[in-house]
Order: structure tokens, then C-alpha cells, then sequence
């Protein structure tokens, strides 16, 4: 759900509509590494979220912390798995972290075929996204003004515009967590969602066929691969 609504965050933050799924996805895919360890690595996922209760959380403490807990950083992570899942070169380099402090002017949208931006951008979304699930109240509020603030001039942006983006996606994030917490509370509708998880996903960025076959493969499902061989 988190990585979900910094991809969703990033497409918004997009003012130019050819860049929103590129956005979309490197924003989601910066999360890459966590998820994976969440998924495959369940206890040391606990031990690193314990650890990052008790220290404020930022992109170095969460790195560090992976990398004490599972020995690799989770950008690492994410990096090494999206090479060898084979994912577009550029989506690769962009979900990597960009380097240094969040710069006082806008990024080049040419600079590295756009790599570069799309870093930020999804480094800002998923600092929103941090901020809005971090606090609540006027505590949040004034969490979100900071990273807007922070992150306006390096993406060209005004901040009043990130704060728009942040709220409405704040309420889509508050609408989809009841619906999702009613289904749960029905098992027969579990794998309806799934289902309709899937089409959603389609329906929102051009897959390809190896970004489909992740797709069944983070379902649970066999790859296509594996299901064309059994044909």
C-alpha cells in the first residue's frame, strides 16, 4: 500500500503526462528492496522496523539498518533484483537513491535520459508518502510542508502544488484502507481482489512481458514462463 501510493504520488507530481507512468514506476520500484524483504525475509523485517522505531527514520537509517540486519542495503537489494529480473536499463538506474542533498534548483529533466529527475521524484513521493503515514494531525501537517518545501525547487514545482497532490492522495490512501479492511474481514473476497489487483495494475502502466510475469510471480503464481512450459 505504501509503495503503491508513492507510485501514485510521483504520476500526480508528473507535469509533463509522457513522464507519469515512468514516475509511476520508479517511485513504486525505489520501494523494491523493502518489499522484497518483507516478503522473503519476514523476521529480519521485523528486526529492522523494531530498530527504526526507536531512531528518527530516513533514507540512511533505513539503508543502514538493512544493511546491519540482512548485510546489504535495500536499494542494494532492489538493484540486484531488478538487474537480474532483466527490467529497462533506465528504471534500473532509477530506482537506485540519488546522490547528495535534495538540489536548490531543478533537476535537468535531460540530464542522464531523465534518470536523474525520476530519482528525485520518487525520492519526494516516498518522503510525502513517509510523511503522511508517520503523523497525524498538525504534526503531519507540518511534516508534509517540510518535504514539500524541500523538494518544490528540485522538481520545478511550487510546494502548495505537493501539498494539493499529498491531501488528495491522503484521502484515496484513507478510502482504500477501510475498503481493503472490509475485505479482509471476508476471506471469500480475498481473491477477488487479487483478481481485480491485477487488472488495475494492467490497466495502469503498459507491461511488458516480463513486467506481467512479475506480476503473477508477486501473487503467488507460477511464472508465464513456467505455465507456457507445462502447456
Amino acid at each position: 500500500l505504501r509503495a503503491l501510493m508513492a507510485g501514485t504520488l510521483a504520476s500526480d507530481l508528473t507535469p509533463v503526462a509522457r513522464e507519469s507512468e515512468e514516475a509511476f514506476l520508479a517511485a513504486m520500484f525505489q520501494n523494491l528492496g523493502r518489499l522484497l524483504t518483507e516478503y522473503y525475509f519476514q523476521e529480519e523485517a521485523v528486526q529492522i522496523r523494531q530498530h527504526l522505531a526507536q531512531v528518527p527514520v530516513t533514507p540512511a537509517a533505513r539503508e543502514a539498518m538493512a544493511r546491519k540486519v540482512l548485510g546489504i542495503g535495500f536499494d542494494e537489494l532492489g538493484a540486484g533484483v531488478a538487474k537480474a529480473w532483466g527490467l529497462p536499463d533506465t528504471l534500473q538506474r532509477s530506482l537506485r537513491a540519488p546522490d547528495g542533498e535534495v538540489p536548490k534548483h531543478m533537476v535537468d529533466r535531460r540530464a542522464d535520459q531523465g534518470v536523474e529527475r525520476m530519482r528525485w521524484l520518487g525520492r519526494g513521493a516516498n518522503a510525502l508518502t513517509d510523511a503522511m503515514l508517520g503523523a497525524d494531525g498538525d504534526a503531519q501537517a507540518a511534516a508534509l510542508s517540510e518535504v514539500a518545501e524541500r523538494y518544490a525547487p528540485a522538481l520545478g514545482l511550487l510546494p502548495r502544488d505537493m501539498l494539493v497532490c499529498a491531501q488528495a492522495a491522503r484521502a484515496h490512501l484513507s478510502a482504500l484502507a477501510q475498503a481493503m479492511a472490509e475485505i479482509a474481514a471476508d476471506p471469500a473476497r480475498i481473491s477477488a481482489l487479487g483478481c481485480a489487483a491485477r487488472e488495475v495494475a494492467l490497466a495502469r502502466c503498459s507491461w511488458d512481458a516480463r513486467a506481467i510475469e512479475l506480476l503473477h510471480m508477486f501473487d503467488g503464481l507460477k511464472p508465464l514462463s513456467e505455465t507456457k512450459g507445462a502447456s
